[in-house]
């Protein structure tokens, strides 16, 4: 025979399933709801949650463009130089003169001579001078020579005659006069004929003075 059937259910296996059924639905609706972070987690709660700490290298993902500055940043360093960015007027003129002051302050003594330009407002107007007009460079290069006791008195002196500069400033004026000069330099007869045709009265000296085109100068002596 076979045993009657049942009418009700077990009530422990229905309270099984409907726990099991509540369960799953818990896990559903937590897996459908976004992750939350509180917080980073300290080392402590990681090694009580099961974790150890271990070292590990990656491979670097970088390029070979940023390879190649980084070799190019360490062969400048080994050679004491730095690479830098600044920036300048948008034109030619201004990138070609930055990357040649660049390269010229290698030089010590330019180094000093941009420092010296950048600390004095009165430098840049006074180097653009000189570099415009080469009596001054030819001046600023006697600067420059080792000055001896007996020519500093002399330039001292003539700063202080004007009459004197005036006189040298016409001596040198032409080829001709400054060979005049030198001729007188050279033969100092030629000062006392000079002297003489300059200060003398009688009718010789007067006829040089003519074509010779000096004027007399009274009472600077006799002829």
């Amino acid at each position: 025979m076979c045993p009657p059937d049942q009418t009700e259910d077990d009530p422990d296996a229905a309270a099984a399933a409907s726990a099991d059924a509540d369960a799953a639905n818990d896990r559903a609706e937590a897996a459908r709801e976004p992750n939350k972070v509180v917080g980073d987690l300290t080392d402590d709660e990681l090694k009580a949650g099961g974790m150890d700490r271990v070292t590990a290298y990656v491979r670097s993902p970088r390029s070979k463009e940023a390879k190649r500055k980084t070799k190019q940043r360490e062969k400048q360093q080994k050679a004491g130089k730095r690479q830098i960015n600044i920036v300048v007027r948008d034109d030619e003129r201004s990138r070609t003169t930055m990357r040649a002051a660049a390269a010229a302050i290698d030089d010590e003594v330019v180094h000093r001579a941009v420092a010296a330009i950048l600390v004095d407002s009165a430098m840049p107007s006074f180097v653009t001078k000189v570099a415009a007009r080469p009596e001054l460079r030819d001046v600023m290069e006697l600067c420059q020579q080792p000055v001896t006791p007996a020519g500093a008195d002399l330039a001292q002196l003539i700063n202080e005659h004007s009459m004197l500069a005036a006189l040298i400033r016409r001596a040198i004026a032409t080829k001709r006069s400054r060979q005049v000069v030198e001729m007188a330099l050279a033969h100092p007869k030629f000062v006392s004929l000079g002297r003489k045709i300059a200060t003398g009265n009688n009718i010789c000296v007067r006829v040089a003075r003519f074509l010779l085109r000096i004027r007399w100068m009274r009472g600077a002596g006799s002829g």
